[in-house]
């Protein structure tokens, strides 16, 4: 019997390891794990009588709970500053001084069409401010993400009351829609002269709460009388038309 030489063992396991590597089950190719967004860059804001008015696009995506990418509340920061304060602001800052005013609930979230919308109620007190907001996306396991980009904003203090829509039976015809208003008398903290500049005018459906952030007029009515010939038959909706008052908006 020959002896066996340490090169033919040698030889002999690498070719046992390849062939075993050779042998191993093919999984077919996986597709790549599309990454849920974990923040917004479109944060964007109006003031509407004494209420500012945030949104932004909802999340296309969500993941289960198990992970970390899951969105489970949507958490809103307000910070109050003077008008002339410093406009750059560190996200560790904005932790610390700003405030959380309210979340979006994960209902909202699932439920949500293209956006996402908060409503903030101002107590204005008459002084100047600038308020700025964030917000930030909150996982299953209560893991807040980075906040998203700041919305500054500098709401007018005396804001005139809402107009008082007038029923004249005469809104409905074949082309349009007219809807009529007395102009507010005060502002809401029962100061005049009224601050007016005009006003924007909102379509709402009655299975709808809220008002979209969006005027169905393209530039704001001077008037008491608006006639609104983009409406259609059969989509049972509101109208309400809303005083415009000035106020100071600055990008993020």
């Amino acid at each position: 019997m020959k002896t066996i030489s340490r090169i033919q063992i040698t030889l002999l396991v690498a070719l046992l390891v390849s062939f075993g590597v050779a042998c191993g089950k093919r999984r077919p190719p996986m597709p790549p794990t599309e990454r849920v967004q974990q923040r917004t860059e479109s944060l964007s804001g109006i003031q509407r009588g004494n209420q500012v008015i945030l949104s932004w696009p909802a999340p296309r995506r969500n993941a289960p709970d198990p992970s970390v990418q899951s969105i489970r509340r949507i958490d809103i920061y307000r910070l109050a500053e003077k008008p002339r304060a410093p406009l750059a602001l560190t996200e560790e800052e904005f932790a610390a001084r700003s405030t959380l005013i309210g979340s979006v609930t994960y209902d909202e979230i699932k439920n949500a069409g293209d956006t996402l919308t908060y409503t903030d109620n101002l107590e204005l007190s008459g002084e100047p401010t600038r308020l700025r907001y964030a917000v930030r996306y909150v996982n299953a396991a209560g893991q807040r993400a980075a906040f998203s980009n700041f919305l500054l904003l500098e709401p007018a203090a005396r804001v005139a009351k809402p107009p008082t829509l007038i029923a004249t039976g005469k809104e409905i015809s074949e082309a349009a829609i007219t809807i009529s208003w007395e102009p507010p008398v005060a502002n809401i903290d029962g100061s005049t002269p009224v601050n007016l500049l005009g006003y924007n005018i909102y379509r709402v459906a009655e299975s709808e709460s809220e008002v979209s952030p969006a005027p169905i007029n393209t530039v704001l009515v001077a008037g008491t009388r608006y006639v609104d010939q983009t409406f259609k038959f059969g989509n049972l909706s509101l109208h309400r038309a809303f005083s415009f008052t000035w106020h100071r908006r600055r990008p993020g």
